[in-house]
Parts: C-alpha cells; structure tokens; sequence
C-alpha cells in the first residue's frame, strides 16, 4: 500500500502518495554490469525520474476512467505536480518534457515495439553509445516492469 493509514485517504493524500511512491523513489535502475561514470549514473537517475512520472501519468490516465477514486487523485495530482490550471514556468517545462516522455514510452508499450531499439534509444539519451543489446533489452524490461507494478499499486489505491 501507498499509505500507512487505514481509513480511506483523500484524493490529496493518494495524490501525494503515489507521487511519494511512484515517482520520488527510485524504481528503475541502471541493469548489472552497465558502467557508468559520474556523470552518466547522474543523467540516468534524472531521466529515469522523468520517465517514472511519465508512465505514472499513463498508468493515471488509463486508471482514472476504471476508477472514481483515482479521477479524484488524478485531479490532486495534476494540481500538485503540473499547476494545472495554472502552471508557472517551470511546471510548463514538466508538462513538456514529461510529455515528451510519456510519447517514448507509448512506443515501447505498443504489443510490436523493438523493445531493444527501444532501450538503446534510452541509453543514448544518458550518453551510453554503443549498447550492448543485453543491456538494452534490462532497461526495456525495467520500464515494462514499473508500468506493471505502477498499474498494479493504483489499482489497490482504487479497491
């Protein structure tokens, strides 16, 4: 569960909930043996945030029309992280860049993805150039695996 409490939390608290869990904490990690330096494992921890919110967001947006109560914290949500209706600059460029990656992640969603193009197109965004395709494939993996697990935690929020 997102939250300790027992009885049912408001749509604020799920809200700042799931982004406490989903988003804030680290889910997606470099795969065994890929090196990075200094400044490759410090790309890979701020896209890899990115792209947490971006398959939080899909997983919201899937989940909110299934349940009443994750329209609700969908809502909270998008008020919290993007300002909506009314975002400053900085919660603008979010949007963007969120977006931009939630549009990437639709391609590896997609049942007949080349889910290793995939993941070395990822990997290069980090600066990884010439992937091993093992690696490739784990990174492709890992993002199959968080939307699952993130699909799978806002389902229980909802029941």
């Amino acid at each position: 569960m997102i939250w300790k409490s027992k009885s049912q939390p408001t749509a604020d608290d799920m809200a700042v909930g799931i982004f406490d869990a989903l988003v804030l904490t680290p889910h997606v990690r470099p795969p065994d043996g890929l090196e990075l330096d200094e400044r490759s494992a410090k790309l890979f921890e701020s896209v890899a945030g990115v792209y947490q919110l971006a398959t939080v967001m899909q997983v919201l947006l899937i989940e909110e029309k299934r349940s009443a109560r994750i329209a609700l914290a969908k809502g909270e949500f998008d008020r919290h992280i993007f300002g909506l209706p009314n975002p400053d600059d900085r919660q603008r460029h979010l949007i963007v860049t969120a977006g931009e990656a939630l549009a990437e992640l639709q391609k590896l969603f997609q049942p007949d993805s080349a889910r290793m193009t995939w993941g070395a197109r990822w990997l290069s965004l980090i600066g990884i150039e010439n992937v091993n395709p093992i690696h490739a494939a784990l990174i492709s993996a890992a993002w199959m695996g968080f939307l699952v697990n993130a699909t799978n935690a806002l389902r229980k929020v909802a029941s």
